[in-house]
């Protein structure tokens, strides 16, 4: 997680203003071809329009957990008070998550536009800002109309898209913090943290990728210091400066910092949770102008081709764990409640996490990296999405964000891009995705679809590693369920038994992503607490 820098300021709180808008009247248009009326126009954005009638709301929170059982589009307005230092003269409005659809205004003017409901986004807003007080107006669209999840990346929030979810459920609202982010005319937009472990010398080099953005119009000359230092053990500091020229606009530099004596990062059944902090400040002239830390984890991972054969830190990887979501209204969540439930994955002798279809919140990831539980990390997409090459452009531009915006996490080690996709979904939207995170974070084991329909057809024409999900008991043999069975949908169905899954596909079990059934009976000394001894056969 990038440590937010001392240099913001929460707007979070109580003081937000929320009005439904199911008739779409707040930024109402004229139809294309209509002669605009202004004297018909209503702006819920606008400066002079009264709100006095609207209601109270807290942010951060789903709207639903304020009392509003709805879905489809809503508004915020909230006012602060800006003072300029004198200092910092870039002012960006930055958002942790909203939920899913955002539009955001201050002052009247308008900032840009964001989708999806896990990815931070910020908006420069230093051209609009103004001493004293300010208005920030958010439009959130979450709609829950037929068909919205094959077009809408939500993956198990939406109802329909998991049988463990309230089915009427459909979260939406401005679910995570609201901050303005305060730096001078260079500021430090990310940094990406790789690192290298050799274990045949025990040596560790990390390579650390930081954007930067010069909001002038000239070419300035900025130091880059990198500081990397133990953070949950005693250990040697290490640290380099390094001096670029950055041209307007955004750019990446590159740096290399040795680390003495590296300490590395374990799964909890396998060693220490040795962490570390890297930080990196900008300075210009000796005057300070931006700097941004974050936490990582020194850690070497390999996966033998074509398989599931996994190594950490040269030692053989055996994941067992749970599918997981933590529930569908994320801003319930805290640090708390995510320290509990990695607790108990420990204290149930699970190593391994499956994110199933869901980004969490950034807490629970810094807890798997605390408490050392691997991550496999699915995408927020279930089942046969829509092919369009829309949705491709929009998944892509999510996926990046995902893998960009998690990247610098040691519990992360798989990527995995569509749960249960159809075939032409894995061939087309998968594939794309895939690449992503090829290009953006190569260093982790990548799945392109879990438990694809026609496993044999990926397996054999992509080379692609099995994830199947085996569910015998669940699903009855039946065709319409060919993905979950131990046979192919072709081939001869004789039933999901025991002696199915010792003969049949062996294969399948390379990597089994979901076991099943969840309805299975308990030992019997509980069954006999459950169920009266004449119900208790067969």
């Amino acid at each position: 997680m990038a440590r937010r820098r001392g240099n913001s300021i929460s707007l979070n709180g109580d003081g937000w203003q929320f009005k439904i808008d199911p008739e779409g009247i707040g930024d109402f248009q004229e139809p294309d071809g209509s002669i605009e009326s202004w004297e018909r126009s209503v702006k819920f954005f606008d400066s002079e329009f009264d709100a006095s009638d609207w209601d109270h709301i807290k942010v951060p929170a789903n709207w639903q957990t304020e009392g509003y059982s709805y879905n489809g589009t809503a508004w915020y307005r909230t006012t602060f008070t800006y003072e300029p230092d004198g200092w910092n003269n870039v002012v960006r409005i930055n958002f942790d998550g909203i939920d899913y659809y955002g539009d955001v205004w201050l002052n009247g003017y308008y900032l840009g536009s964001h989708e999806g409901f896990f990815n931070r986004f910020a908006f420069d807003a230093s051209r609009w800002i103004r001493s004293g007080e300010n208005l920030l107006v958010v439009k959130v669209d979450a709609p829950d109309t037929p068909g919205s999840n094959r077009i809408m990346i939500k993956g198990a929030l939406k109802g329909q898209s998991w049988d463990c979810n309230n089915p009427d459920a459909d979260p939406g609202g401005i679910c995570n913090d609201v901050s303005l982010l305060l730096s001078r005319d260079v500021y430090i937009d990310g940094m990406k943290v790789t690192p290298y472990v050799d274990l045949e010398k025990t040596t560790a080099r990390v390579h650390c990728r930081t954007c930067i953005c010069n909001t002038t119009g000239s070419v300035k000359t900025v130091d880059l210091k990198y500081v990397i230092s133990p953070d949950n053990f005693s250990g040697k500091t290490s640290a380099v400066t390094v001096n670029h020229m950055v041209v307007p606009g955004f750019s990446e530099i590159e740096a290399w910092i040795e680390v003495e004596d590296p300490r590395l990062w374990w799964p909890w059944d396998m060693g220490d949770q040795n962490l570390y902090t890297i930080s990196v400040a900008a300075s210009d002239q000796s005057r300070a102008l931006d700097e941004m830390s974050d936490r990582i984890g020194l850690r070497h991972i390999q996966k033998v081709k074509s398989g599931w054969e996994s190594y950490i830190n040269g030692k053989r990887i055996f994941g067992r764990g749970p599918n997981y979501l933590s529930e569908q209204y994320q801003s319930n969540m805290t640090q708390e409640k995510y320290a509990t439930h990695v607790r108990l994955m420990r204290e149930a002798n699970m190593n391994m996490v499956r994110i199933y279809i869901v980004v969490e919140r950034e807490e629970f990831y810094d807890e798997c990296d605390e408490q050392g539980i691997l991550v496999l990390q699915d995408f927020p997409m279930a089942g046969r999405m829509s092919n369009t090459g829309d949705l491709v452009r929009r998944a892509v531009l999510q996926g990046r964000d995902m893998v960009n915006q998690l990247y610098n996490h040691p519990s992360i080690i798989i990527w995995c891009w569509g749960a249960q996709p159809g075939i032409k979904n894995f061939e087309k939207l998968g594939s794309a995705l895939a690449q992503v995170s090829s290009q953006e974070g190569p260093f982790r084991f990548i799945q392109q679809g879990s438990s694809v329909w026609q496993w044999r057809r990926a397996k054999e024409r992509y080379d692609w590693p099995i994830d199947y999900h085996l569910l015998p008991g669940w699903f009855h043999s039946d065709d319409r369920f060919g993905p979950f069975l131990l046979h192919e949908p072709e081939e001869d169905a004789s039933g999901d038994t025991v002696e199915a899954l010792k003969i049949k596909h062996k294969e399948l079990l390379e990597f089994v992503g979901e076991y099943g059934p969840p309805e299975a009976l308990p030992e019997m000394d509980s069954l006999k607490k459950i169920i009266p001894e004449k119900d208790r056969w067969p």
